[in-house]
C-alpha cells in the first residue's frame, strides 16, 4: 500500500513539473525561437544573438545567422567599428590641441576598450589619471 503510494505521488509530481514546463515554455517566456525560426525576423535574430554574446555559442550562431540573413549582422559590426574608429580619430584631433584634456583622455581610454586595444586604453586611462587623481571609470579600473 506504501508503495503503491509513493509510486502515485512521483506521478503526480513528475506530471505537475511537466505541465509547468510545458506552460512556461509556451507561455511565460518569449516565443523567441518559434519567431526565430521563422526566419522573417532581423530583429529576433538580434535579439538572440545579443543573449548569446559571452559565451561559446555565439561564432556559430552568428555565422549560421548571418548566412540566413545575407551577412547583416556582419555588416552592422563592420560599421559600427568604422564609426568608433572615426570617432578615436577625431578625439584624437582634439586631443593635439590640448594634450592634458582629462574628458578627451578617458573618452579614448573608453573606445579603445570597446574595440579590444587594452594597451591603448590603459594608456590613456593612466594619462588622465595623472591629470586628475580623481578620475575613476568603474569600466577602465578592471583593465
Amino acid at each position: 500500500m506504501r508503495k503503491a503510494f509513493v509510486i502515485v505521488w512521483l506521478i503526480l509530481i513528475c506530471s505537475a513539473y511537466a505541465g509547468l514546463n510545458i506552460f512556461a515554455s509556451q507561455f511565460v517566456y518569449s516565443p523567441l525561437m518559434f519567431r526565430l525560426l521563422s526566419f522573417n525576423d532581423v530583429d529576433t535574430a538580434r535579439q538572440y544573438l545579443a543573449n548569446l554574446e559571452g559565451s561559446a555559442l555565439y561564432d556559430s550562431q552568428s555565422r549560421y545567422l548571418n548566412g540566413i540573413f545575407d551577412n547583416i549582422f556582419a555588416r552592422e559590426v563592420d560599421v559600427a567599428q568604422l564609426n568608433t574608429r572615426k570617432t578615436i580619430d577625431k578625439y584624437e584631433r582634439l586631443l593635439s590641441f590640448n594634450t592634458h584634456n582629462r574628458d578627451v583622455l578617458v573618452k579614448l581610454s573608453l573606445l579603445y576598450k570597446d574595440i579590444g586595444n587594452r594597451d591603448k586604453a590603459l594608456a590613456y586611462y593612466k594619462q588622465a589619471q595623472e591629470i586628475d587623481p580623481w578620475v575613476r571609470v568603474v569600466a577602465l579600473e578592471r583593465l
